[in-house]
Formats: C-alpha cells, sequence, structure tokens
C-alpha cells in the first residue's frame, strides 16, 4: 500500500523504506498555481472571487514538507492533511532527506532529472520515460488561458511559502550537486538516450535550476 501512493511518509513508512525513497520536488510557487489551477479553477471555472491564488497558497502553506516530516502531520496521511504544532525544516529534515532519499529530482527539470537517474542507477532512457502523459492547459474561465510562469512569479512577489521553499533549496542543492557528481552532461544524456531539446537548453541556459525558465 506505500508505493507510489499519495500517503505522507510516516515514521513506519520511513523506517521501511528508507535509503531507497524517490521524489520530485517542485518549487512551491509554481506547485501552488498547479494546485489552484487543478482543485479550483476546473471545478468552479474562475474562483478568485471565492479564493484567490494567494489565498490558497497560504492555506496549504508546508503541504510538501508534512508529506516527508512526520511531526508535521499528526498521524493523518491523505492528501488534505494540515499541520499539526510546529513544522519546521531543520537539520533532522535534512538528515532524514540525506539517509532516506535514494534519488532526488526536479519536476520543473523532468528531462534533466531522468537522465540523472540513470546516470546515477543505470540503464538508458526508454522513449516513453520523458513524454508529458498529462499536460495541463491552464484555462481559466472558458476563453482565456492563464501563463503559469508568470503566475508564479507573481505570487513569489507577493507570498513565499518558508517552510516548503527550505525544502526544495534543500532538494535543489542536491540535485545540482548529483549533476556533477555523476557527470551528468549533454554528452552524457546523448549516451544514455535522454538527451533532448529540453536538456540541451538546462546546460545552455547554465545548467542551473531556474524555476522562471521558459523552454522554447
Amino acid at each position: 500500500d506505500d508505493f507510489g501512493s499519495h500517503n505522507v511518509v510516516t515514521e513506519a513508512v520511513y523506517e521501511k523504506w528508507k535509503g531507497h525513497f524517490f521524489q520530485l520536488f517542485r518549487d512551491p510557487a509554481r506547485r501552488a498555481v498547479s494546485f489552484y489551477q487543478d482543485k479550483y479553477v476546473k471545478l468552479l471555472g474562475n474562483p478568485s472571487e471565492a479564493m484567490s491564488l494567494e489565498a490558497n497558497a497560504r492555506l496549504h502553506a508546508g503541504h510538501c514538507l508534512r508529506f516527508v516530516e512526520p511531526r508535521c502531520h499528526g498521524g493523518h496521511t491523505g492528501l488534505a492533511v494540515r499541520p499539526t504544532g510546529a513544522c519546521y525544516f531543520d537539520e533532522q529534515v535534512k538528515a532524514r532527506l540525506d539517509e532516506g532519499w535514494a534519488y532526488v529530482g526536479i519536476t520543473d527539470e523532468f528531462d534533466v532529472s531522468i537522465c540523472l537517474f540513470h546516470a546515477k542507477f543505470g540503464g538508458k532512457c526508454s522513449p516513453n520515460e520523458q513524454q508529458n502523459i498529462r499536460p495541463s492547459d491552464y484555462k481559466f474561465g472558458h476563453t482565456s488561458r492563464r501563463d503559469p510562469i508568470r503566475d508564479a512569479d507573481e505570487l513569489r512577489a507577493k507570498y513565499v511559502d518558508v517552510q516548503d521553499t527550505k525544502l526544495y533549496n534543500y532538494a535543489v542543492e542536491r540535485f545540482e550537486r548529483e549533476l556533477r557528481t555523476y557527470d551528468v552532461t549533454p554528452e552524457r544524456c546523448e549516451y544514455l538516450r535522454c538527451l533532448t531539446p529540453k536538456v540541451g537548453y538546462f546546460f545552455a541556459d547554465g545548467g542551473r535550476v531556474n524555476a522562471s525558465r521558459r523552454y522554447p
């Protein structure tokens, strides 16, 4: 029941799978925009009068941290988990990620993350691994479409989810460090059959994670 679920990592689950967790982390503002689009815009059409993007982001602050840190979820294990008591990104969370997570990727650098996966664990990319099988259209109302990167940038200027941002930044540090450790380059990705236009653009654009990057 643990594998591939959307449940939080309880202490029992952590001890059972310690050292074998795989996870893609996402910039909190971009995750908030995606969540808002999926859970509110699609259902309500134009929910801004009932709840703004910023209000929704504040309501779900610390969402990702609560999924990896048992102190934060108070035994509630589903998607609707809410914070209980103090919930902070600290040295204990860092140790938990360092010791428990075998692999860390970045959602918005998905193609590069897949290349890192194969560089670290072996094997070569299959053609279907880097396909987007659930693309978002970000349709707002009946006619216009939102720009998720612009919306995330605007949200970030108004509100920052402090704890999830600390978690995300720590994941980014590890991701970029492992790109160097496992010699992830366009040439290596090509050898691994993981080279895509986005991989090439990532390295041409500096080879660093950038939540505001727009791929051609």
